[in-house]
């Protein structure tokens, strides 16, 4: 009689650990598919990214390339005088060395934008990293130890 209730809580501990086990091998696999999604959202997220900054970047190049052909000739300085730019009112073209300065300045803005940019896009992308780490150690933990777990 002893015996029967011996093997019947033995039998009744093996089938809660395989449960247990079941249980747990399923977080964990659920806890990789999260870690690859992310990842995959990740890489999407800094192609994205990259490209966007590539075209800013050629956006810019354009820009400079056709401020520079617009003041090398007198009727870019004119064209330019009409639009309002930097170039001075004097009429006449402006120095080299004036050139070049609001040149670099403009594409030392536009350098700016897309910094502050990226800035904020990287500040959101390791914010939803450390947020899954969080969730990943929380649910780890979860596992670790059983007893604590809310249900």
């Amino acid at each position: 009689m002893a015996e029967d209730t011996q093997s019947t809580s033995d039998a009744a501990t093996d089938a809660a650990s395989d449960a247990a086990v079941r249980r747990a091998d399923d977080l964990f696999d659920q806890a990789g598919q999260r870690l690859g999604s992310f990842a995959a959202q990740t890489r999407m997220r800094l192609q994205a990214l990259a490209a966007q900054s590539a075209q800013a970047a050629q956006g810019a190049a354009n820009r400079t390339a056709q401020a520079m052909n617009r003041a090398t000739t007198d009727d870019g300085a004119q064209a330019d005088q009409a639009e309002g730019s930097a170039w001075s009112a004097s009429g006449a073209a402006p120095e080299p060395m004036q050139r070049a300065e609001v040149l670099v300045d403009q594409a030392g803005q536009r350098l700016s934008v897309l910094g502050q940019a990226t800035n904020q896009r990287l500040q959101v992308l390791f914010a939803h990293l450390k947020e899954e780490g969080e969730d990943i150690w929380a649910e780890a933990q979860n596992i670790r130890r059983p007893d604590t777990r809310i249900q």
